[in-house]
């Protein structure tokens, strides 16, 4: 899959494909990853990316890939400044 089919797809469409095994989670994350490498320089907006992080199974969203905005959400493996370059 292309990131240009795969931008075409909300969160739900994504699940789906990932669910029905048209797509799998790793190529989803491996397409997010691609597009984070190539569109960031310009947008400047993902400070980091974690990798090699298991997928929960059963669930909604299971291998969907997804942004976490450091100011409001915390995740396992990830930091949080508050939003701030000051905080350490």
């Amino acid at each position: 899959m292309k990131f240009s089919e795969y931008s075409s797809y909300d969160g739900l469409g994504l699940a789906e494909l990932i669910a029905q095994g048209e797509i799998s989670a790793i190529e989803a994350a491996e397409i997010a990853y691609q597009a984070i490498e190539s569109r960031n320089p310009d947008l400047n907006a993902v400070l980091g990316t974690v990798r090699d992080q298991p997928f929960s199974e059963g669930k909604p969203f299971t291998g969907v890939p997804f942004l976490v905005k450091e100011l409001i959400l915390q995740a396992k493996g990830t930091f949080s400044r508050a939003g701030s370059r000051a905080t350490p």
